[in-house]
């Protein structure tokens, strides 16, 4: 049997923003293969995202096009009786121009249904956002001077324009 501690010496844990990873967890290098397959799956879904875009304009361009070059009053002789409302202004279309623009506007809509779910599924990274990142690394980023600090830092050591640099001028001169 174990020893166990008296009740007095267990203190609650203290919750942090720090977070921590467990010590018996190993970060293993990602393989090619896997960042290409992760590339691939965001290439993919931003592809669709892109042609759910592209078939959406091409509705609001069809749209439009039937609204400044089809009839305002229904003709049964040529079929078209089928009503368009675009902003108050009525046309009316044949059963082929119709059904061409309900397959643009639902065709958009699932295909960015389709890239919006493969997204979620194969859980494509987004970008990050400040935000989103950890505390300490925010923190981090904040308060360290930039990699290229000295080369910043010689922009200011140069006389300025003007001749004279006074104490409280940012400009040191050598």
């Amino acid at each position: 049997m174990s020893p166990r501690a008296l009740g007095d010496s267990v203190r609650p844990r203290v919750q942090s923003d720090v977070y921590s990873r467990p010590h018996n967890f190993t970060v293993r290098p990602m393989s090619r293969s896997f960042v290409r397959f992760r590339r691939l799956k965001t290439m993919v879904v931003v592809a669709l995202a892109v042609l759910a875009l592209i078939t959406w304009f091409r509705f609001i361009a069809l749209t439009s096009h039937f609204d400044q070059t089809r009839p305002t009053h229904p003709d049964a002789a040529s079929g078209r009786v089928y009503p368009q409302n675009t902003h108050g202004s009525i046309v009316y279309l044949n059963a082929s121009e119709q059904s061409r623009l309900r397959r643009l506007s639902w065709g958009s809509g699932l295909i960015f249904l389709v890239a919006v779910l493969l997204g979620r599924w194969w859980q494509v990274p987004r970008r990050a956002y400040w935000h989103d990142l950890p505390k300490d690394v925010r923190d981090r980023l904040l308060n360290n001077p930039s990699y290229d600090y000295e080369k910043a830092r010689a922009t200011y050591d140069t006389k300025s324009d003007s001749g004279d640099a006074g104490p409280n001028s940012r400009w040191r001169v050598p």
